[in-house]
């Protein structure tokens, strides 16, 4: 067999391992069903609807911008329709790519093993899966970061000349597109900076600096220029962020920190960024595992370390970078405003530390088939033990009803354990191993049906319900008729009339009962979403109001579908029961 035949048979065995777990990931996603929260999403689902039917308006807040969590939206429902189905391809087709190029980037740095653990790592996590179900910016803006840092890994050092010019203008190109997304996008300057600096010192790389400088500067330019011409505000985007932060009326997000006190900056600054990461299974394993990537960056030498290969230096500098921007960036151009504590904002790290913990593992793994200084991968591994079991032990106190943490931690101990067993000299030793990591490949491989199951993954059930209320229900509706519901659902209910409700229709927030004005002929209805009541309860502390947990004796229960009643209320002062409960 000759060498070229061998390289193509490991090629196609590398692809169907790729293909796979790809498969696998997406077959999660279509089976979870999309995790619709009528917030953030339902903002760039209008905005994708409206661009259909030529209606769109650009507006300055930050949602009507981010172009790049909207337009390929957009672009699936004029190709297939509008459906809760093509509507899930928005944030799915971006995880996939991410995916993709994790492997393909661990491939390259530590082998197959690395490749197929940060694969692993990255499309079973169940903080990863929950983002890939909805529509948002952040999963778009992550990948475009992730694809970014990829492209100047691989192409960075491949020589001067006009190739290297070309390929430099695509970083400006990928990064303009970021730039389109969101803003966040910029968390890679300081990365990116450095790396600039370190090239021009020892004379290297200068086209591939220069073809990515001006194209970004090209393409800023004309961003710019556009809003310019079309607004006549070239700052048009940063001055409707300075307008969402600064102004009064914002004052009361909880993500803004204007006239805190500093305490209330150094918890932001020091414990709640731990508590957010440890309080994630997802978040926090990954870390864990990128802490000796992180150590050895320090005590390495130029190129490479005593344990890890070459690549892992780049990979770990930029995903702390990120990390770092997270945790001491702000928000605001006019003050200092630390960017909030919410798990979406860390998924820009979610590809680069998967990466590094594929990595650490795939190494650990290939140890004792490669020339390395024995006594240090036991200590590491050893040391990566005992933080993996302290982290388990934390995790099954806070979360603990949750079994796909579980899992989660029971897959990576096995992972690790098994990298501490087979550099062992013992008849048994192999064998346990390989046990150990099938073990850890079937638990995450389930971890989706866990989370599922435990409601920590997607909304569908109560989604398929409003969906299938709204048809089977508000669709025969022949009278005028007044729907009175919470917030939310007042948001998500036209999303399953394609954003035209019957015009004999028309929806109020509960707490605006008193723009209703009570009228002959009008029916009034009450639309109850207990979950929605108590994710607003959850995420917010919105008290749930008396009507949800005992709803008036005069309401008539007319339809139902778990979680959601729909009552009929009394023609005589029909918003008695709202104006009973007190604003939370």
């Amino acid at each position: 067999m000759t060498l070229h035949s061998t390289d193509n048979r490991s090629s196609l065995k590398n692809l169907a391992i790729l293909l796979a777990i790809l498969g696998l990931h997406a077959f999660w996603l279509l089976f979870s069903g999309l995790n619709f929260e009528a917030s953030d999403d339902m903002a760039y689902i209008k905005n994708a609807i409206d661009l259909t039917r030529g209606s769109f308006t650009l507006t300055p807040h930050p949602f009507s911008n981010r172009f790049g969590a909207f337009v390929p939206l957009a672009l699936y429902y004029k190709l297939f329709g509008i459906s809760p189905t093509t509507t899930l391809l928005a944030p799915m087709i971006p995880s996939l790519i991410l995916v993709a190029t994790v492997f393909l980037v661990a491939r390259r740095i530590g082998g197959i093993h690395a490749a197929i653990w940060s694969a692993v790592l990255l499309a079973f996590n169940t903080n990863q899966l929950f983002f890939a179900l909805t529509v948002d910016d952040d999963i778009v803006v992550s990948t475009i970061m992730t694809v970014t840092a990829a492209w100047i890994f691989f192409q960075r050092n491949q020589g001067e000349g006009s190739a290297a010019f070309a390929r430099g203008a695509v970083v400006g190109i990928l990064f303009s597109l970021g730039v389109l997304t969101k803003l966040s996008v910029t968390w890679m300057l300081p990365f990116g900076i450095a790396l600039l600096w370190h090239d021009l010192r020892h004379g290297r790389n200068r086209a591939f600096w220069l073809g990515s400088f001006i194209s970004g500067t090209l393409l800023g330019g004309m961003y710019l220029l556009v809003y310019k011409v079309i607004t006549g505000d070239a700052l048009y985007v940063m001055h409707g962020m300075q307008n969402m932060y600064d102004t009064n009326r914002h004052i009361g997000l909880p993500s803004v920190f204007k006239d805190k006190s500093l305490s209330q900056y150094m918890d932001r600054l020091t414990w709640e960024p731990v508590w957010l990461i440890a309080k994630r299974s997802g978040l926090a394993i990954l870390l864990v595992l990128s802490l000796p990537a992180l150590i050895s960056l320090r005590c390495a030498g130029p190129g490479t370390s005593a344990l890890f290969p070459p690549g892992t230096r780049f990979w770990t500098a930029y995903g702390f970078s990120v990390l770092g921007m997270f945790w001491f960036g702000t928000t605001s151009f006019s003050y200092y405003n630390p960017i909030g504590i919410s798990a979406n904002y860390l998924l820009p790290t979610m590809g680069p530390l998967s990466l590094l913990a594929g990595v650490v593992l795939g190494r650990l793994h290939q140890a004792i088939d490669v020339t390395l200084d024995q006594t240090l991968i036991r200590r590491t591994g050893f040391v990566l033990l005992l933080l993996l079991l302290g982290l388990a032990l934390f995790q099954a106190q806070i979360n603990w009803y949750k079994k796909e943490s579980l899992a989660a931690m029971m897959a990576v101990l096995l992972l690790t354990g098994a990298t501490m067993i087979r550099p062992l000299r013992l008849p048994a030793a192999a064998l346990l191993a390989r046990g150990a990591v099938t073990v850890a490949l079937l638990l995450f491989a389930i971890l989706p049906q866990l989370a599922l199951r435990n409601g920590e993954l997607s909304g569908e059930p109560m989604n398929r319900s409003e969906r299938d209320l709204a048809q089977s229900f508000l669709s025969k509706i022949d009278r005028p008729t007044v729907i009175v519901t919470d917030r939310r659902s007042n948001k998500s209910i036209p999303y399953h009339f394609a954003l035209t409700l019957p015009s004999n229709i028309k929806l109020i927030s509960y707490k605006n009962y008193a723009e209703i004005t009570p009228e002959p002929g009008t029916r009034y209805l009450a639309w109850i979403n207990r979950d929605r009541f108590r994710t607003m309860n959850m995420n917010y502390g919105n008290a749930i109001p008396v009507f949800v947990k005992e709803p008036p004796s005069s309401w008539k229960l007319i339809a139902q579908q778990d979680p959601i009643r729909i009552y009929e209320l009394p023609e005589q002062d029909p918003m008695s029961a709202f104006r009973r409960t007190p604003t939370p």
